[in-house]
């Protein structure tokens, strides 16, 4: 059996999810990774990779100018088996 002498390094992969729309449920479909906010249709963004230590995930994108403003863009993510808060994104 081996020994470990000291701190062991730990990694772990977990989902992460990223869903954009511009409309919600209303109230929210409640389910067993938390309450689901977006309705469709909905864009649904995988393969983010890890998340960075501070929590803050750069998403650089650029929204296509033939979309005039002003609207909003609520998201929401889901990280391992749970759905984040709603974060709402309003566009001038």
């Amino acid at each position: 059996m081996p020994s470990f002498n000291g701190p062991y390094p730990f990694r772990s992969i977990v989902l992460v999810l990223l869903i954009i729309g511009a409309s919600l449920f209303d109230p929210p479909l409640p389910g067993a990774y938390g309450d689901w906010h977006i309705a469709p249709p909905m864009i649904i963004i995988t393969g983010l990779g890890p998340i960075p230590t501070d929590g803050v995930y750069p998403l650089p994108g650029l929204l296509p100018a033939s979309i005039p403003g002003p609207y909003t863009l609520y998201l929401q993510a889901m990280i391992g088996y749970k759905l984040t808060n709603l974060c709402k994104m309003s566009i001038q």
